[in-house]
């Protein structure tokens, strides 16, 4: 996820590749540094998705989503993308639909 800087503000280039399905299905975007929340919309908007399941982000071992306290995850409203991904080409999991992942 190489980070770009036009003027002041950070865009980030995504590509989003669904696992196991062929033939692949992929979508790539640009997105600003937003929160990981935002980062979630912005999938489902590309994706075509309702955005009506749980969502987690797996990002060098710490898990993310909504506040919840059953989930016990980290908070995705309070970390930016320019927090979770220091380097070019860092590589996460996003999972949408906790029952059909």
């Amino acid at each position: 996820m190489p980070a770009k800087v036009q003027g002041k503000e950070r865009v980030y280039q995504v590509k989003v590749t669904l696992k196991g399905v062929r033939p692949p299905v992929w979508r790539r975007f640009l997105v600003r540094d937003v929160t990981l929340r935002e980062l979630h919309l912005a999938i489902q908007a590309v994706m075509d998705w309702e955005n009506s399941h749980l969502y987690q982000f797996t990002i060098g071992g710490d898990e993310y989503s909504d506040p919840d306290p059953e989930l016990e995850m980290r908070d995705s409203t309070k970390i930016r993308l320019g927090q979770a991904f220091r380097s070019t080409g860092t590589r996460f999991t996003y999972v949408y639909d906790f029952g059909d992942s």
